[in-house]
């Protein structure tokens, strides 16, 4: 049922309803009523205090996510980011993110959902986000770029939410916080009715409250509306109440667990009220102050003079503004709206304008000269305005710089508004006036000039032209007189330009006259022996100044005329010289051929001989599948072979030159004939060859193979070598002691008695000396592996100082024989421990490696060492074979096989013992400086081994010239662990070099020098510390966790634990 009542009784009923429930916490009763305005409230939690805007309305959210709108849409920002924009407010009045991009509220997992909560949640400003979501305003001022949220992906809001030094939540995370808000409040069992009143103003007079109710749900067991009432203020004229028509209805309280006081609480059926009200709908009046329309010159400042109401309470609104930097019509927009939200506008029209005109700036001059037929280059113009940049200008107008006048060009310009601006530049081109004619004539002298003419002779003068003008001369010569005369020439051209020229004839004396001697010298005169002299004649002048030769380098001659030898003559190889001598006065000059013979001594020229003589080779060896056939006359051809097969023939030699014929007759480049020196393949022919010559140089072996494959037989199926000849050569053995003969250079002719002096020479001539009766010596050691054959040359002088020469070829041999050891030195430092003690082995010779098959070495003998037998004591074949300290040096690189042992210093071999050695490691032994020999590493007073020698390179490094190593000069004294002094060295770049390393203990031990006081080390080593241990590389056998130390202050070396920190040298 409807009943209509008056304001005054709906007023009161409604004052007596909100106290009708009294204490209780519940009513039985719903009262809903309705004004025009949309409150919602925006939630993920409840968001607070972000940007929205409806209408002309612009406000933030309190915390628990309210906002108020009269118009929709509303659009929710975060600085300039658009987050949300809704165009709805659902019924509960709870605008949830699923209502707004449009999908169910149990829509946890869509992206457009959940990019959005991930934005505001990771936004908030203290991360708790259970009871609401607080946006502050620091946050929303990262925001300046205009973004519409859902523009982006995911991934880019996580870029963004990052850009705002905020850490994003994950998706996850912004799901179960979704889900978790908001399923426990669809189900609520007690659904309120939220009334909110909004308090009028003071000065209104008519306060009304106006109430506007949220609707409960439709599953709420007990409707209860909540109205909040705010109370009107004291100076309300009329203090009313103002409901908008609505109806409210009372639910039955059947259900209703909780009964109030009231006692329309017990009503069992609903009732209608409804209510007139009167609304306020005038607009409030707005009135421009200034001009509607208004003009202003760009980039000067608008001052807006604004607009006034009539309603002082009305807000005004301003929307619009003007840019002056930027001509255009702005429209400025002034709203007022009073507090019934009745409103109206005005507008004014601002018109930004730009009538200033640009400005031209010539490059260069305005005005310019130029030469006729030169070439004009223009400089341009620069515009510049107060609103545009990059003006162009326009020029208008040609040069003509092969015509004279004044030329004028325009340059224009116009902005974007059309203002303009022109200037112009003038050009005049002209004819310049002639230089001055300032050259003078030019005189050519008639003849030669100088002149020189000899006393009393006549003279007669050449003359001289000009190119302008006449010539007139002045000057005379006396030529009965001796001296020096001018003759000048001068010439005047049209323009008054004159010029000078001399001429200058000089009298003499007569030219000298020179005899044509004959002069002797002996072949064998050494050089500056005087020759004779070149004589000037008696009618000649005899004021010489100076004599030249023709030939300089076999004579000379001095200020004197003498000519004297400038190298030895033969009168076997040219007799006779025949020279020019000139001879000058210093004016003129006369010249002589000189005739000079070479006088013949009788001589005895000394005539060598030497090993090297060609020789027919008949021992051959034979290899392969057949044996060559001895054909005769030094004929042999290869053998019968099969398919896969071969047949060699083969020839040792100790070095020469091995000469040869060959040709084949076989199936072409399947069936050859190899040739092999010293085990290299050189060549091969097959198919049909003719016989064809060859010589090769060879230091050990030539050998000739012919193979078949298993191709078809063709030819004659074979191969043939013809007169195979030797050069033999010189020959010695690598292992060779010093001063052992190599052979002689002999002497062919037994007469000549009297050589002086032999002289060897050539690359490697170090290695040997010749003696004066023609013997070959040793004179350092040589090595096979080194350099197999020496190339020399020896030379014989006798007494006259006559001399030949002859060539000599040594050839290395390759020593693979038994050698014997020189002594073997046991060293003892005075322990009863033998585990550490050394057996240090020296030998004469060297040992070749090619030899070696095994890892280890034993000595076999019936000897002893300190009363110990060498062959079958345990104790000694461990020092030997396992013992770290257990080394043998060696004199070189070559390393052979020892069977004997001689008797030794130190502690002696009482018997000779047969000693074979399987393996030996190369190593030099360097002397320990000790001159004791009962300490560890010792040599005593034997001092084998070789003397320290070390080179500064200059550059930080040492170079040890026995280990070829290269060392750092100086100590840093920093330590370091095992592990970090490895690392350390490898970092290093020192003297140019990055490749350095830890060196090993045995390399370590190298530099520690026992003959010095601490530190014991050589003193080109700066910087050692005598204090503390050094690194090696190598690790201890017994114990890996420890590695070689060395101490150079007392020089010994031991194991260290590597996690310690410890020196470096490297």
């Amino acid at each position: 049922m409807i009943v209509r009542f008056s304001r005054l009784f709906m007023l009161m009923f409604i004052l007596i309803y909100l106290t009708s429930c009294g204490n209780n916490s519940s009513c039985d009763t719903n009262i809903a009523v309705v004004n025009a305005n949309k409150i919602g409230f925006l939630i993920d939690s409840p968001v607070g205090n972000i940007d929205y805007q409806c209408g002309d309305k612009q406000g933030k959210t309190d915390k628990n996510g309210k906002f108020e709108c009269s118009i929709l849409p509303v659009t929710f920002t975060i600085g300039n980011v658009v987050v949300l924009k809704s165009n709805i407010v659902p019924e509960d009045k709870k605008l949830y993110l699923q209502d707004i991009v449009g999908v169910d509220r149990d829509s946890f997992n869509n992206e457009d959902v959940l990019k959005v909560a991930m934005f505001l949640q990771s936004l908030d400003d203290d991360g708790d986000i259970n009871e609401f979501i607080w946006i502050d305003e620091n946050i929303s001022n990262k925001f300046d770029r205009v973004i519409d949220l859902q523009d982006l992906s995911i991934a880019e809001v996580e870029d963004l939410i990052k850009k705002a030094d905020k850490t994003p939540v994950t998706k996850k995370y912004a799901m179960e916080h979704l889900e978790g808000y908001i399923l426990p409040n669809e189900n609520n069992e007690t659904n309120q009715t939220v009334v909110e009143v909004i308090t009028p103003s003071e000065n209104n007079e008519t306060n009304q409250t106006v109430v506007e109710v949220i609707t409960p749900s439709e599953n709420n067991e007990t409707n209860q509306t909540v109205v909040e009432v705010i109370t009107p203020s004291e100076n309300n004229e009329t203090d009313e109440t103002n409901i908008s028509e609505a109806e409210a209805t009372y639910p039955s309280s059947e259900n209703n667990e909780t009964n109030g006081t009231d006692a329309l609480a017990s009503e069992e059926t609903n009732q209608t009220i409804e209510q007139e009200v009167s609304i306020d709908t005038t607009p409030p009046t707005i009135t421009l102050i200034g001009e509607s329309n208004i003009t202003i010159e760009a980039l000067n400042e608008y001052i807006d003079e604004g607009v006034e109401t009539d309603d002082e309470n009305a807000t005004i609104i301003k929307q619009g503004d003007v840019n002056s930097s930027k001509v255009g019509t702005y429209i400025i927009t002034y709203r007022a709206v009073d507090s019934s939200n009745n409103s109206s506008e005005a507008n004014r029209t601002v018109i930004v304008v730009d009538t200033i005109n640009p400005t031209i700036t010539l490059n260069g001059n305005s005005a310019i000269s130029i030469t006729r037929g030169s070439t004009y280059n223009e400089q341009g113009a620069v515009a510049t305005d107060n609103l545009d940049d990059n003006l162009s200008v326009e020029i208008i107008g040609e040069v003509n710089t092969n015509s004279n006048g004044t030329y004028t060009l325009i340059y224009s310009t116009k902005d974007s508004s059309n203002n303009e601006a022109n200037t112009t530049r003038s050009i005049r081109v002209y004819t310049p006036a002639p230089p001055p004619d300032t050259t003078p004539p030019v005189i050519t002298i008639n003849g030669d000039n100088p002149v020189t003419i000899y006393k009393d002779s006549s003279y007669s003068d050449a003359g001289a032209t000009t190119n302008e003008g006449s010539i007139s001369k002045s000057g005379s010569v006396d030529s009965s007189t001796i001296g020096s005369y001018s003759i000048t020439y001068s010439a005047t051209d049209s323009s008054g330009n004159s010029a000078t020229k001399t001429r200058t004839v000089r009298v003499i004396s007569g030219k000298p006259i020179l005899s044509n001697p004959t002069l002797n010298i002996d072949e064998n005169a050494t050089t500056s022996t005087l020759v004779g002299k070149v004589i000037v004649d008696s009618n000649g002048s005899s004021d010489i100044t100076s004599y030249e030769l023709n030939d300089t380098t076999n004579f000379s001659i001095n200020a004197n005329g003498e000519i004297l030898t400038a190298s030895t003559f033969d009168y076997e190889s040219r007799n006779i010289y025949t020279i020019e001598a000139n001879a000058s006065n210093g004016v003129v000059s006369d010249s002589v051929v000189v005739t000079i013979n070479i006088n013949d001594i009788a001589e005895v020229i000394p005539v060598l001989l030497d090993k090297n003589a060609t020789t027919q080779v008949t021992n051959f060896t034979f290899s392969g599948d057949a044996n060559w056939i001895d054909e005769g006359d030094n004929i042999y051809s290869s053998g019968d072979i099969n398919d896969g097969q071969s047949s060699c023939i083969i020839y040792n030699t100790t070095g020469g030159v091995v000469s040869f014929d060959w040709n084949v007759s076989s199936e072409e480049d399947y069936d050859y004939l190899n040739l092999y020196i010293d085990n290299i393949k050189i060549d091969r022919i097959s198919g049909e060859q003719s016989m064809a010559s060859k010589s090769y140089e060879v230091s050990k072996e030539i050998k000739w193979c012919y193979s078949k494959d298993v191709s078809d037989k063709d030819g004659s199926d074979k191969a043939w070598i013809e007169d195979v000849k030797i050069l033999e050569y010189y020959t010695i053995d690598e292992n060779a002691s010093i001063g052992d003969s190599v052979g002689f250079v002999g002497i062919k002719d037994i007469n000549d008695s009297n050589i002086s002096s032999f002289n060897i020479i050539g690359e490697g001539s170090e290695s040997f000396e010749i003696l004066a009766t023609g013997e070959i010596l040793l004179k350092s050691q040589i090595d096979y592996e080194t350099k197999a054959i020496y190339h020399l040359s020896a030379t014989a002088t006798n007494e006259a100082g006559t001399s030949n020469s002859v060539d000599v070829n040594i050839s290395i041999i390759n020593d693979t024989n038994d050698l014997f050891i020189d002594i073997a030195v046991f060293d003892d430092n005075s322990t009863a421990d033998n585990s550490d003690d050394r057996l240090n082995i020296y030998f004469t010779k060297d040992i070749d490696i090619d030899t070696v098959s095994t890892d280890s070495f034993n000595i076999y003998g019936d000897g002893l060492i300190d009363g110990v037998g060498v062959y079958s004591s345990s104790w000694f074949n461990y020092k030997i074979n396992l013992s770290a300290n257990s080394e043998v040096f060696t004199n070189d690189s070559n390393i052979s096989i020892s069977n004997s042992v001689d008797a030794t210093d130190g502690y002696k071999l009482y018997y000779e013992t047969t000693t074979k050695i399987e393996k030996i490691n190369k190593f030099s032994r360097i002397q320990t400086g000790d001159t004791n020999n009962d300490t560890t590493n010792s040599d005593g007073d034997l001092k084998r081994g070789l003397s320290r020698s070390y080179v500064d390179n200059g550059d930080g490094t040492i170079t040890d010239n026995n280990t070829a190593l290269i060392w750092q000069k100086e100590d840093d004294n920093n330590t370091y662990t095992y592990s970090n002094a490895i690392g350390y060295c490898e970092d290093l770049d020192l003297g140019g070099s990055s490749e350095w390393r830890l060196p090993t203990i045995d390399e370590l031990v190298s530099i520690s020098d026992k003959g010095r006081v601490a530190p014991r080390i050589n003193p080109i080593f700066t910087n050692t510390n005598s204090n503390d241990v050094y690194w090696s590389f190598s690790s201890y056998a017994n114990n890996s966790s420890d590695a070689w130390t060395v101490d150079f202050g007392h020089s010994y070396d031991g194991d260290n634990d590597k996690d310690t920190d410890y020196l470096v040298r490297w």
